[in-house]
């Protein structure tokens, strides 16, 4: 009876072995499974990008030091300035963080470290009278996308288009460039949108930034590149989002654009490419000229009187009003070359995109007239205090 016994319980503990072992077989299988269906989704959305990768002219590249590559963007002042957080605001918190800040240097859109994780978030301020304000945090970036992660921030002459890097579900790897438009009725940005092929990849892909007065853009990449070495691409933006026709390449082909296998397979003729380069090599003196343009000036403040130093002005609010004048008219000039090239592209725009920009025209042109008022009753202003003080001489 014992020995029957002691039968039935090694036969019950191979029957629960062998029910482990198919429990654990089951278990790995559903595993496997679990991470095919999360390879094949990455590769069909690899797939779906390579096959829309936006055609475009990439002007040069050239291979540097991660810590160095900011020194490649030759950004013109009109387009803002871009730098490392702790750089632009004297810190230490957060040495991994990028800041934009516009060429007004009146606002700016930074990265910040919001959890032991390492985990960073998009903030805004404005310089108010000596002082940047508290952080204020973009709204929308994150709440409709599985997105984390985000730095690299550069807002489109326009202060509407925002490009960003993040990472997450919406990635294909490392850090992907996103773009996204703020939405000034809702005070959010709408859903970002990651800009596809050939500017992200399954490596590191960030601080694409744009050069409008030069027609010049750039982007940052780790693909194929050594530990500690970035490879910084030039490229010409285009107007509207063109792709490479399947009628006129191959897959193959299309591929190697989508991976920038060779630059000079997106030169064409060639001529655009040389028309670039030009661009390039002004950018340093037309920061000269604008920096000589600036130690002078010429404001009437009545029909014998010109002043055309600031040492001019005989007090201190006229003098105070006529630096914002300046300030104000540098905005009134970004805006309305702005505005002309949306109403450019509005021309070349199907129906959905024509809703779209028809409300942010209209919004652009509106604040416009406004600031066309505020020039000339600053002017006045001006005028005013500057006469009052020489009338009393």
């Amino acid at each position: 009876m014992r020995v029957k016994n002691i039968f039935i319980i090694i036969v019950l503990l191979l029957i629960g072995i062998a029910a482990s072992a198919q429990k654990k077989r089951i278990q790995t299988k559903k595993a496997k499974d679990k991470i095919a269906t999360v390879d094949n989704a990455a590769e069909q959305k690899i797939k779906l990008m390579t096959e829309a990768t936006q055609k475009i002219i990439v002007v040069d590249s050239i291979v540097v030091n991660r810590n160095d590559f900011l020194k490649e963007y030759l950004l013109n002042p009109e387009a803002g300035k871009i730098g490392r957080y702790n750089d632009l605001f004297n810190s230490k918190k957060h040495p991994d963080a990028f800041a934009y800040i516009n060429e007004l240097g009146d606002k700016c859109y930074y990265s910040m470290i919001v959890d032991t994780a390492g985990t960073m978030k998009l903030y805004t301020s404005d310089y108010f009278d000596g002082n940047w304000t508290k952080p204020e945090k973009l709204k929308g970036l994150d709440e409709d996308l599985d997105i984390t992660s985000i730095n690299y921030p550069f807002m489109m002459a326009d202060g509407t288009t925002l490009y960003f890097a993040a990472k997450g579900n919406e990635s294909i790897g490392g850090f992907d460039i996103f773009v996204t438009r703020f939405d000034s009725e809702t005070g959010k940005f709408l859903k970002p949108e990651n800009i596809g092929m050939p500017f992200n990849s399954t490596a590191n892909d960030y601080m694409y930034a744009i050069d409008e007065y030069a027609n010049i853009g750039w982007f940052a990449t780790d693909r194929g590149q050594d530990e500690n070495k970035v490879c910084i691409y030039t490229f010409i933006p285009s107007e509207t989002r063109q792709t490479y026709s399947i009628e006129e390449y191959s897959s193959e082909q299309i591929e190697r654009f989508s991976k920038l296998t060779s630059i000079s397979e997106t030169w064409g003729k060639g001529g655009e490419r040389k028309q670039a380069l030009a661009r390039i090599k002004e950018i340093p003196n037309r920061l000269k000229k604008m920096n000589a343009a600036k130690v002078g000036f010429t404001f009437i403040i009545n029909d014998k009187i010109t002043y055309k130093d600031l040492a001019d002005f005989k007090t201190e609010e006229g003098m105070r009003m006529f630096i914002e004048l300046q300030r104000k008219q540098e905005q009134h000039k970004k805006l309305s070359d702005a505005l002309s090239k949306a109403r450019k592209y509005y021309m070349k725009a199907g129906n959905s995109e024509r809703t779209a920009l028809k409300a942010d025209i209209l919004k652009s042109e509106q604040l416009c007239e406004l600031i066309e008022s505020e020039i000339l009753k600053t002017e006045k202003n001006i005028r005013n205090a500057e006469n009052k003080a020489l009338g009393k001489k």
